[in-house]
């Protein structure tokens, strides 16, 4: 063992994100994961009305291709190629489509978001709150001090439904 990983053990903990970052930008899977992002924000990017009749299926080297539904949009597109470039583009950041093309057929369909991405937080009574508090203040990183009460409070709201049903049972 080198002296600087002994140095860095000492240290404490690191986080793994920075090095995740790094590596994933050395294999070029972050330009791919940023290109794909255009995809999920279609609707976004080129406005509801367009959206409703051409939907990206994806890249093909450096060139997004775009399922259109009518043959009367597939030209009203090709006029408006180039702004609809410029605002791919402005999302992409640095890894740019060199081209849009345009091929008449039914468009792929939509991504599906959740409907709520994160639950709402549950009520628990201010005793339960002020006691995980007190659990998880001796955490220095505020982020995982935060997460963490997150997991405490949806335990303990899950505890508490299980109690309730169980009571109504008995």
């Amino acid at each position: 063992m080198s002296r600087r990983e002994r140095t860095d053990r000492r240290r404490g903990p690191t986080r793994v994100g920075p090095a995740v970052d790094r590596l994933l930008r050395g294999l070029g899977v972050d330009r791919v994961v940023e290109r794909y992002r255009v995809l999920e924000r279609w609707e976004d990017v080129v406005g509801p009305e367009v959206a409703a009749h051409a939907r990206p299926e994806g890249f093909s080297g450096d060139c997004l291709v775009v399922a259109v539904d009518h043959p009367g949009w597939m030209h009203q597109l090709h006029y408006l190629r180039g702004p609809l470039l410029e605002k791919v583009n402005r999302e992409l950041g640095r890894a740019r489509a060199a081209e849009l093309r345009f091929r008449l057929g039914p468009p792929p369909p939509r991504p599906r978001r959740p409907a709520s991405p994160v639950p709402p937080p549950a009520l628990l009574p201010a005793e339960a709150e002020e006691e995980i508090r007190g659990q998880v203040a001796g955490i220095r990183d505020p982020e995982i001090r935060e997460g963490l009460r997150r997991v405490l409070r949806r335990d303990r709201a899950r505890r508490d439904r299980a109690r309730a049903e169980a009571d109504r049972e008995a």
